[in-house]
């Protein structure tokens, strides 16, 4: 029901505040871009802004956006992990205020307060995140992901209105690793 938008200086700023973030780096990751040089190395890390950008950013392998789009979401469990370490949560109200400035959305300040302290005792297992079956496919010179309709379907019915599967969710966080 709520929306929430950063772009990449507010991703960083986000980050910053975290202090970096750990995350394994499932392979060696290195390309020069327009926004910059991505050089991650295969293994656990604890990364600053700049290499978070680059990992969330990197499409350079076989799978481009639809691996880009897996890394993301395994980004924003770590994200959490992070924001639910024990150093980090006396600063939950102060790293809100300051998301709050990084980010536009339509959650109320009060919300997002209410939001961080109702994940007391959460852990990332508490977070599920899938990418639906889709095709890379280059139509008129253009490169597109192309979703599985009947796919999507099923995705949204698990997700949002059966009753929650434990044993799916850890298939879907497996997969999208």
């Amino acid at each position: 029901d709520y929306y929430a938008i950063t772009n990449f200086e507010g991703f960083e700023t986000i980050v910053n505040i975290l202090g970096g973030v750990d995350l394994y780096v499932e392979k060696d990751m290195s390309a020069h871009t327009y926004y910059g040089d991505i050089d991650l190395h295969e293994g656990q890390q604890h990364l600053d802004p700049n290499q978070a950008l680059g990992y969330v950013r990197y499409r350079y392998d076989a799978m481009g956006d639809i691996a880009r789009a897996g890394r993301q979401q395994k980004f924003m469990k770590a994200v959490f992990e992070e924001a639910l370490k024990p150093s980090n949560l006396p600063k939950l109200p102060a790293l809100i205020k300051e998301i709050d400035q990084v980010v536009e959305t339509d959650f109320s300040v009060s919300q997002l307060l209410y939001l961080g302290f109702s994940f007391h005792g959460a852990s990332s297992d508490d977070v599920h995140t899938a990418v639906p079956e889709c095709t890379p496919k280059t139509i008129g010179g253009v490169s597109y992901v192309v979703l599985d309709d009947n796919d999507l379907d099923n995705l949204v019915q698990t997700m949002f209105i059966d009753d929650y599967d434990p044993e799916y969710w850890a298939e879907q966080s497996a997969a999208a690793e």
